[in-house]
C-alpha cells in the first residue's frame, strides 16, 4: 500500500511538473512575437534618421529691388529705387536627414541687369549714368518636405547666412570744363535670410527636381550718407543627386 502511494505521488509531482514547463513554454512562445514586435518597432524608428548626402545645382530668376534713401547737393531728401531683372546660378551641397527634413549650405550668384540714364542740361552739357548691381549669397537652408503619397511633394524652407551686394556705377560727363569719365565700385556684406516654398518631383531615388518661390533680403548699409537697401523675388528651379 505505501509503495502505491510513493508512486501515485511521485507521478503527480512528475505531472506537476510537466505541466508547469508547458506553462512557461507557452508564455514563452505567446511572449516572443511581441518581442520581435517591440525589435520591429526600435528599428523603423532608428530608421527614420537616413543621412543621404546630395548635391544641387540650380538656376535664378531674382528680380530685384534696390532703394536708395539719402540727400542730394542741397541737403535735401533724395530716395528713390531701381528694380533690376537678374539671372543667377546657385550650387548647394547638404543631406537628407529623415524624410522630411534636410539641410544644406548654398552659394548663389545674381548679375546681368543694368540701369541707363543720361541728363542733358544742354547740347554740349550732359551726364550720362550706368548702374550694375551683383549680389552673392552664402547661406545655410532647411527644408522641410511635407508627406504626400505622390512623387511631388511641396516643401517650405528659411535660410541664414551673409550676402554680398555690390554695385558698380559707370559715369561719363561733359561740361564746360571738359568730358570727365570714371567707375565707382560700392560693396557691402551683410546678414541676410531667406523664406521659401515649392514642389519637389522625385523622379528617381537618387534625382529630385526642384522648383520654387524665394524671398531674399540681403540687408541694408550706408554709404557716403546714403542708405542702400537690397531685396528680391525669386524663382528657383533646380535639380538635386543624391549619393546612396
Amino acid at each position: 500500500m505505501m509503495n502505491k502511494t510513493l508512486v501515485m505521488s511521485a507521478a503527480l509531482v512528475a505531472l506537476t511538473s510537466a505541466s508547469a514547463q508547458a506553462q512557461t513554454y507557452k508564455q514563452a512562445r505567446q511572449a516572443q512575437p511581441y518581442q520581435q514586435q517591440e525589435q520591429q518597432v526600435r528599428v523603423e524608428k532608428k530608421s527614420n534618421i537616413e543621412i543621404t548626402p546630395y548635391f544641387g545645382i540650380r538656376g535664378i530668376a531674382s528680380f530685384q529691388k534696390s532703394k536708395f534713401n539719402g540727400t542730394d547737393d542741397s541737403g535735401n531728401p533724395d530716395n528713390s529705387s531701381e528694380n533690376f531683372d537678374n539671372a543667377g546660378l546657385e550650387v548647394a551641397v547638404g543631406t537628407k536627414i529623415t524624410d522630411n527634413f534636410r539641410a544644406e549650405f548654398a552659394y548663389t550668384y545674381r548679375g546681368g541687369s543694368d540701369k541707363e540714364e543720361t541728363i542733358y542740361a544742354s547740347s554740349s552739357e550732359w551726364e550720362k549714368n550706368k548702374l550694375e548691381p551683383t549680389v552673392q549669397s552664402f547661406m545655410i537652408n532647411g527644408y522641410v518636405d511635407l508627406p504626400t503619397a505622390a512623387k511631388v511633394r511641396p516643401y517650405l524652407g528659411v535660410g541664414v547666412g551673409l550676402g554680398k551686394a555690390k554695385y558698380a556705377l559707370t559715369y561719363e560727363e561733359q561740361d564746360s570744363s571738359g568730358y570727365d569719365s570714371g567707375k565707382v565700385n560700392i560693396s557691402k556684406t551683410k546678414f541676410a535670410y531667406s523664406l521659401s516654398a515649392g514642389l519637389t518631383y522625385e523622379a528617381t531615388s537618387a534625382l529630385s527636381w526642384d522648383l520654387g518661390y524665394r524671398y531674399a533680403d540681403f540687408g541694408s548699409f550706408t554709404k557716403e550718407d546714403s542708405k542702400i537697401k537690397t531685396r528680391a523675388h525669386e524663382v528657383v528651379i533646380g535639380a538635386r543627386f543624391a549619393f546612396k
